[in-house]
C-alpha cells in the first residue's frame, strides 16, 4: 500500500469564505476588510431557478482584441478619483451628481458605464443585475436610489435617501475589497416582514472555475444589516417557501471545482432559512449519485457512527466494501480506491460485531483474508485478539497497532483533510 508521510501533506485550503460585515463611513481604502466572494439571485426568483454557473472563456494573447479607448464622458460629469484616500470620495461624487439636477438620476447608468470603461477591468465573469435601481425600501412613497460600482472599484453598496428638503443624502456599506464589482440583483421581501431585502451579486473566474457571491442586506433604522454572506463555486440557486410560513428559503446547488488538483469532490444542495435574525444553513443534502462512490459511502459511514446510528453505519460500510465499478466520477482517485474499500471491509467487520451480528462479521472477515490490501493484516490481528479476549476495544487497539502513524487515506480535496488510518480503524473521522 502506498504510504504518505505527514511531512509531505500540504495545507488544505477551504473553498468557502465569508464576506466581511459593514464598514464605517470613515473607512479608508487601505483599511478595507478582506473578504471572499458570495453567490447569486435574480428578480424572478420564485419559483424560477437561478442559472448562476458562469462559463469561463480564456482568450489567448495572440487573438485577444486590443483594449478599446474609454468613451469620453460629458465635461460636467465626474470622472472616478485617480488616487482616492477613502471610499467616501466615490460616494460624494455620485451623490453630488444626482443632486446637481433631476435629469442626472436617469443618467446614472451611463455614468457608471463610463466609469467601467475607465477601469478597463479584465474580469472574465459575466455579472448579472443592475448597477443602480430606484426603490422604496421603507414604504414611505419616497424614491431611494441604490448604487453599486463597476468592476475595478470598491465593492460599495450606496443608498441615496431624500431629506426634508428634497436633497439626496448618502448612506453606504463596504461589501468586500475584491473590486470584482457587485450588481443589484434583487430587491424583494424575503423575510415576510413587509420590508424588502437587497440582494447583491458578484462573480469571478479562475483558470477552471467560477465563483459566485451574494450578500443579502436589510436597511433598517437608517443602517445596513447583512443577513447572509455566501460564496460558492459553479452554483445554481432558487427560492421557495418550503415551510409554508411566508418566508422564502434559499436553495443552493453547489458545483464542483473544475480542476484535478481539487481532488475528490461531491456536489451538494444546501438550504438556508430565515431564523428571525439571519439566513442560516439549515440542511445539507449530498448529491445522491456522487454519494454512491466508495469514498463517500465510507465517510458517510463514519458520520453515522459518530451520530450513534450503528445500523446506518453498518449499511454504508457494507455498501462501500461491496461497491463495484463503474463508480461516479468524483475527481482524482489514484491508488486510493483500493485502500478506501479495504478500510470499508474492516469497518463492516467491526460494526457487525458491534451489532452482535457474528454471521456477517465472519463473511467480511473471510473477504479480508482474500484481500491483497492491508486489511488482511488488520483483520487477522483484530480477530485473533477478539477471540482470545472477547474484548472489542482490545481487538481494535491490536489492529490499530498494525498501522504506522504516517499512513493516510489521502483522497482529499481543498476541503477534506488527509485521514490517518490509525484513527479510522474502529474509530471516527478525526
Amino acid at each position: 500500500m502506498k504510504r504518505f508521510s505527514s511531512n509531505k501533506l500540504g495545507a488544505i485550503i477551504g473553498i468557502v469564505g465569508m464576506l466581511v460585515g459593514c464598514a464605517s463611513n470613515q473607512t479608508a481604502l487601505s483599511n478595507a476588510s478582506n473578504s471572499s466572494p458570495t453567490t447569486q439571485p435574480t428578480e424572478r426568483i420564485y419559483p424560477t431557478a437561478w442559472p448562476t454557473s458562469t462559463p469561463y472563456i480564456q482568450v489567448s494573447s495572440a487573438t485577444a482584441k486590443p483594449i478599446a479607448k474609454p468613451t469620453a464622458l460629458p465635461s460636467d460629469w465626474p470622472l472616478p478619483p485617480t488616487a482616492p484616500v477613502s471610499v467616501t470620495e466615490y460616494v460624494d461624487l455620485l451623490t453630488d451628481f444626482v443632486n446637481a439636477q433631476p435629469s442626472n438620476r436617469d443618467q446614472l447608468g451611463a455614468l457608471l458605464t463610463g466609469w467601467a470603461e475607465q477601469s478597463q477591468s479584465t474580469n472574465a465573469a459575466k455579472l448579472i443585475g443592475e448597477q443602480y435601481r430606484t426603490v422604496d425600501l421603507n414604504n414611505d412613497a419616497q424614491a431611494e436610489i441604490l448604487i453599486t460600482l463597476p468592476v475595478g472599484y470598491p465593492d460599495l453598496l450606496i443608498l441615496l435617501t431624500l431629506d426634508a428638503n428634497g436633497v439626496y443624502q448618502p448612506n453606504w456599506t463596504l461589501l468586500a475589497d475584491q473590486a470584482n464589482g457587485y450588481r443589484i440583483w434583487l430587491v424583494r421581501d424575503l423575510t415576510n416582514d413587509g420590508m424588502p431585502e437587497i440582494v447583491v451579486h458578484t462573480a469571478g473566474c479562475g483558470a477552471h472555475t467560477c465563483s459566485e457571491s451574494i450578500n443579502i442586506v436589510q436597511w433598517q433604522a437608517a443602517e445596513f444589516h447583512s443577513i447572509l454572506e455566501l460564496s460558492a463555486t459553479n452554483p445554481t440557486m432558487s427560492w421557495a417557501d418550503l415551510t409554508a410560513d411566508g418566508t422564502l428559503e434559499l436553495i443552493v446547488n453547489r458545483g464542483k471545482v473544475g480542476s484535478d488538483g481539487a481532488g475528490i469532490q461531491r456536489k451538494q444542495t444546501e438550504i438556508y432559512a430565515w431564523d428571525g435574525e439571519r439566513y442560516t444553513l439549515s440542511s445539507i443534502m449530498p448529491d445522491p449519485i456522487d454519494s454512491q462512490h466508495p469514498y463517500w459511502l465510507l465517510l458517510d459511514g463514519f458520520t453515522a457512527l459518530a451520530n450513534d446510528d450503528k445500523v446506518l453505519a453498518q449499511t454504508l460500510f457494507r455498501a462501500a466494501a461491496n461497491a463495484q465499478a463503474p463508480f461516479p466520477a468524483i475527481g482524482v482517485e489514484g491508488s486510493e480506491l483500493e485502500l478506501t474499500i479495504a478500510i470499508a471491509r474492516f469497518q463492516a467487520l467491526y460494526t457487525a460485531l458491534l451489532a452482535g451480528d457474528d454471521a456477517t462479521a465472519q463473511t467480511f472477515y473471510a473477504q479480508t483474508q482474500q484481500s491483497a490490501a492491508d486489511d488482511k493484516q488488520w483483520a487477522s490481528k483484530f480477530m485473533s485478539t477478539y477471540q482470545q479476549t472477547a474484548d472489542l476495544q482490545a481487538a481494535c487497539s491490536a489492529a490499530q497497532a498494525q498501522v504506522e502513524e504516517d499512513q493516510y487515506l489521502t483522497g482529499f480535496s481543498y476541503k477534506h483533510r488527509a485521514l490517518p488510518i490509525q484513527s479510522l480503524l474502529c474509530g471516527r473521522l478525526p
